[in-house]
């Protein structure tokens, strides 16, 4: 009889932002980390892929048209999910009220822009742990390697 390794999957993770720039590079970042994401770009949008997949984690802007952040954190919390996801801010804002209306509002943690890779890692390791760390791409010759960080 053969041991199967047994297969691993990855913390589903859906990116709540709506300015361009910083969508590619935080889909970058995690793409460079290894792990993959769904893309939305407001609060209403995060409350239907819900719905739909069960998210682990969302890295949630708070700035976002229609629905922000706050707003949609609280909205999720109200939701009868079998499992909340874990919530993660992302914002230009670095004050302590406003780190402090995130946790209020429900959310788990909180990353100031612009974001660091490797700070973006540990968040999504220590608030995932039952999941196997990824073994970060290398960059390929000739690729971009500066977008260490997420813009303001």
């Amino acid at each position: 009889m053969h041991n199967r390794p047994s297969i691993s999957r990855q913390p589903r993770i859906l990116l709540a932002e709506d300015n361009e720039v910083n969508q590619k590079v935080a889909l970058r970042m995690l793409e460079r980390l290894g792990y993959g994401a769904d893309l939305v770009v407001n609060g209403i949008e995060v409350l239907k892929a819900l719905e739909h997949t069960a998210y682990d984690i969302i890295l949630m802007d708070l700035h976002m048209p229609l629905m922000g952040g706050v707003e949609a954190t609280t909205e999720v919390r109200k939701r009868p999910f079998s499992r909340q996801p874990v919530i993660v801010a992302l914002t230009a804002s670095a004050t302590n009220s406003d780190r402090e209306q995130c946790l209020h509002a429900g959310m788990d943690d909180y990353l100031s822009k612009p974001i660091n890779m490797q700070v973006l890692r540990d968040t999504i390791l220590l608030h995932t742990p039952s999941f196997p760390p990824v073994v970060p791409q290398r960059p390929t010759p000739g690729s971009r390697t500066s977008s260490s960080s997420l813009p303001d």
